[in-house]
């Protein structure tokens, strides 16, 4: 089967109210073509005002910038996007990226159930990108946006499946004293034609 994206694209020019709901929420700003989400402890974000089916499907984007906790928390401050069950807020997959030890991170969640995966190192400007296939939920990065690496793979326990899942864009921390923001560009806006290494 092949993959492909799902039907949202966002070059960030401005808060598109047609796509996501949550624009007007003071954590978020559209500067430059990119959206800056300040990480809080409410870990909020942009939400996509419609539901996708992700079989088959993936979605990428650019991580420009990731937050960092230069008090060393536990948890640090980060970046994420998710893709979540409509139906509940206990099932997601998710990426979260920033700029200190934690590295780029990647877990699902089944039920309130949390499994994390393994982490990868954060560059300034990479890109990271999920997608689904035959049963599979994959996690990719690649840093320059053109040569791919899996970071995990899983086969998907959410309980209501992949057929209708929220994009979230967000942006939180646990402990610590967050600095910068979680900077975000180009969904599903690649640098080059996709070459899934899965599918």
């Amino acid at each position: 089967m092949a993959i492909s994206l799902i039907p949202i694209t966002d070059s960030f020019s401005f808060a598109d109210n047609t796509k996501w709901s949550n624009t007007s929420l003071p954590s978020t700003n559209v500067i430059g073509g990119q959206l800056n989400i300040t990480p809080d402890s409410s870990y909020d974000g942009w939400v996509s005002v419609n539901s996708f089916d992700f079989t088959g499907k993936g979605i990428l984007l650019q991580a420009v910038a990731g937050p960092t906790d230069p008090t060393g928390g536990a948890a640090g401050a980060q970046g994420y996007i998710s893709v979540g069950d409509s139906a509940s807020s206990g099932n997601w997959f998710q990426m979260g990226f920033s700029a200190d030890a934690s590295g780029v991170v990647c877990n699902e969640n089944d039920s309130n159930t949390k499994t994390d995966g393994p982490t990868a190192a954060y560059q300034n400007s990479m890109w990271l990108r999920m997608h689904e296939s035959s049963g599979v939920w994959y996690w990719d990065y690649a840093y320059d946006g053109i040569n791919w690496i899996n970071l995990w793979s899983r086969n998907w326990a959410v309980a209501n499946g992949v057929t209708s899942m929220r994009v979230t864009l967000q942006a939180g921390y646990y402990t610590g004293t967050p600095v910068g923001t979680a900077t975000f560009d180009n969904l599903n806006i690649p640098l080059a034609p996709v070459a899934w290494l899965h599918g």
